[in-house]
């Protein structure tokens, strides 16, 4: 997913960016019931995002990570949906506050 949201390719760049990024996904227990059912989890994804540009051979690297938490339904099926849906906002997020952090990181080079 979050491979997808970044633009491949654009012949009028001024400098070319060679772009790799390694996404690990945790997922951990966040709220559990007087049953010790479990109700909530919490999702964390990080991304070690690490760029080289071309031109002038240089290349630095940042992590990021963003978290979310979903509800636990009575039902597999509506468990699994949200878990997708928080993943879906997770990823979303993610690739924003990576874009912010490249150019950021680009501008001061």
């Amino acid at each position: 997913l979050l491979r997808n949201k970044f633009k491949l390719g654009n012949e009028n760049a001024p400098k070319s960016i060679k772009l790799t990024i390694n996404t690990n996904k945790q997922k951990k227990i966040n709220e559990k019931n007087i049953q010790n059912v479990i109700t909530k989890y919490e999702i964390i994804i990080t991304a070690k995002v690490m760029f080289y540009i071309l031109e002038d051979n240089l290349s630095e690297e940042f992590l990021t990570s963003k978290s979310g938490i979903y509800s636990v339904s009575d039902r597999h099926s509506e468990t699994v949906n949200n878990e997708k849906k928080t993943i879906r906002n997770i990823v979303n997020d993610l690739s924003d506050q990576i874009q912010k952090d490249l150019v950021s990181r680009l501008n001061d080079l």
